[in-house]
């Protein structure tokens, strides 16, 4: 066998084998694979932390403009030599009520408080839709990657059958030899262009698997569907 045709057969094998392995692994829609982004991010549950946070923080402000109760009891003894019963105890009990007509400090802090968790909000969507975006263009790099790699591994296949073609009309002397380089030419650079989908594909697959949370290692294939881009709201930053 000479070093031509292994060449090919190793090239061949490879493309068999890389896809043969990735049909082994999950396969999984852009929803999905946003799901699994949303719910793996850290950056996602520490913006939903700020959120719960703000609005503690919110509700602690309103209640200084609540009432304040103060409540006290006591208890007085008192001895005496004279009588049956040595002491006397005396009981009271004071229950006060006060309320701020009008504290500008304590306003001040409530709308404060109100605007953080606004920001907190605001700030969780953007993240978001951050990631859904970043996502989202990471599954369809993978996708335009895998069909590329497709569409040359098509012309890599015709290429060399040409090639064989090419050979057998040389031997029996109806193509000239200047044709039968031309066809190892074209065979050779579709080899490279082989090689070269691959490895893109390859690094857009370890792209989105970085993105949605899971091993470098894990090998993947999706699924293309229909999926909206959720529209959050996101407050002026003059307003917050």
């Amino acid at each position: 066998m000479s070093k031509k045709k292994h060449s090919v057969y190793v090239i061949v094998f490879c493309f068999v084998f890389l896809c043969s392995h990735l049909l082994m692994g999950n396969t999984y829609t852009l929803h999905e694979c946003v799901e699994m982004a949303l719910r793996k991010n850290l950056t996602i549950r520490k913006s939903k932390e700020n959120i719960f946070l703000s609005q503690a923080s919110n509700l602690l402000s309103y209640a200084e403009m609540l009432p304040y109760i103060n409540a006290r009891s006591s208890v007085t003894r008192s001895s005496t030599t004279f009588g049956t019963d040595p002491y006397t105890d005396m009981y009271s009990t004071d229950i006060s009520l006060s309320q701020s007509v009008f504290d500008l400090s304590t306003l001040f802090d409530v709308l404060a408080s109100r605007s953080k968790v606004k920001e907190s909000v605001s700030l969780h969507n953007a993240i978001v839709s951050e990631i859904e975006f970043m996502v989202a263009g990471y599954f369809f790099d993978f996708v335009k990657k895998k069909k590329l790699m497709n569409v040359k591994g098509l012309a890599f296949r015709e290429s060399d059958g040409n090639l064989q073609k090419s050979r057998l009309m040389y031997d029996i002397g109806t193509i000239s030899k200047i044709d039968l380089l031309r066809a190892e030419v074209i065979k050779n650079q579709s080899e490279l262009d082989l090689l070269k989908a691959g490895k893109e594909f390859e690094l857009a697959r370890a792209d989105l698997v970085f993105a949605i949370g899971l091993e470098l290692e894990t090998e993947i294939d999706v699924k293309e569907d229909t999926f909206a881009i959720e529209l959050h709201s996101v407050v002026q930053y003059d307003s917050l």
